[in-house]
């Protein structure tokens, strides 16, 4: 059975200060964070790594999210280790259109979280959760 540290957490967004605070928060549960400041990077980060859950925030440098999404699901950056349909993504974001619902859907998005303090809070739950299953 894997260990906390053994699971590699992606984090993707723009927000300098959220990525140190997620990252901070996940440490405590002893996840293996990888935080990301733009779409391209985070790409980059799961060519390299096997990522176990991507967590990402709809506002995400260079790329949209739902265009990051969209690579890291279809893997055409010529990703080593694929994030597959399989790999849990939580999408974070203060509102949600009609088009992001339908895109998030389609690229199999596992959790949609209300980008607010109280949801954030939620996510070493949450990520506990979906590595169980």
């Amino acid at each position: 059975m894997k260990r906390n540290k053994d699971y590699n957490i992606l984090i993707v967004a723009a927000d300098g200060n959220f990525r140190s605070q997620m990252s901070i928060m996940l440490n405590k549960y002893d996840y293996s964070t990888h935080p990301a400041s733009c779409g391209t990077h985070g790409l980059q980060l799961s060519e390299e790594l096997q990522m176990d859950v991507v967590i990402i925030t709809k506002n995400v440098a260079d790329l949209t999210a739902i265009e990051t999404i969209g690579l890291l699901r279809a893997n055409t950056m010529g990703a080593k280790s694929s994030t597959s349909p399989q790999v849990p993504i939580i999408y974070l974001t203060p509102s949600f259109t009609d088009y992001e619902v339908a895109a998030t859907t389609e690229y199999n998005v596992n959790g949609y979280l209300l980008h607010n303090q109280n949801n954030i809070a939620t996510i070493p739950n949450l990520i506990k959760e979906m590595l169980t299953k």
